[in-house]
């Protein structure tokens, strides 16, 4: 990795566990059950990896239930479903070994946008229009802080410009949000407390999810 992407690197890290810190010495927990059903929900969602063409990082439905931690639960709670679920994706089945920097920038990342899209949907109340626009640009917000701090990185490594970066990982990856985007705005407003029949069936929903974006990223990956 190139000096300078391995400094962008680290300061990220850096912001991201300042960002852990704070959560963890603000930690509140709404309801301890639904939040611990809905940390194991984002950690076996973590497994269900869709590679991205053209690109060696994977994306993951994780963030299906990080978009309901923002709606339902606290903060720090929504950022530690985040950053487990991102320490998940990135050491589950890997082909090659990952690095600490490697880790610790993905977790980073994550910690960081689940932060923003908590603050942007922390005001939702039990209106279901208000609901759905807030886990709206809760979703964007994710999306957005994520590919854009990847994008900065993988310039830097392989000497591209940040915006074709960018743009490249949001073909693949905007229509994923959005299809999780309208799973998590589901699970919002027909569930009022989580139980091992909805959890179970959450699994489903977010499983089929990547099988059926592995399947079109398969198809599509021949013509490009």
């Amino acid at each position: 990795m190139p000096k300078r992407a391995l400094i962008y690197a680290w300061t990220v890290v850096a912001v991201g566990t300042a960002g852990a810190a704070s959560s963890a010495l603000l930690w509140q927990t709404s309801d301890a059950n639904a939040f611990w059903i809905c940390l194991a929900l984002a950690a076996l969602a973590s497994t269900f990896k869709v590679k991205l063409p053209g690109f060696d990082s994977s994306i993951s439905p994780a963030f299906v239930f990080q978009l309901v931690a923002a709606a339902q639960f606290t903060g720090p709670e929504t950022v530690a479903i985040g950053m487990v679920s991102a320490l998940v994706q990135s050491l589950w089945k890997r082909q090659s070994k990952a690095t600490i920097v490697q880790v610790a920038f993905n977790v980073s990342t994550v910690a960081i946008s689940s932060g923003v899209a908590f603050a942007m949907a922390h005001q939702a109340q039990a209106n279901p229009v208000q609901h759905t626009l807030m886990l709206g640009i809760a979703g964007l917000v994710l999306l957005v802080v994520n590919t854009l701090i990847v994008s900065v990185v993988l310039c830097m490594i392989q000497a591209t410009p940040v915006r074709s970066a960018w743009r490249s990982l949001q073909v693949w990856a905007f229509p994923y949000y959005l299809a999780g985007g309208v799973l998590a705005s589901v699970w919002v407003l027909a569930v009022d407390r989580p139980t091992a029949t909805l959890a179970v069936l959450a699994a489903i929903s977010v499983y089929v999810l990547s099988v059926c974006y592995r399947e079109v990223t398969a198809r599509m990956q021949p013509s490009l």
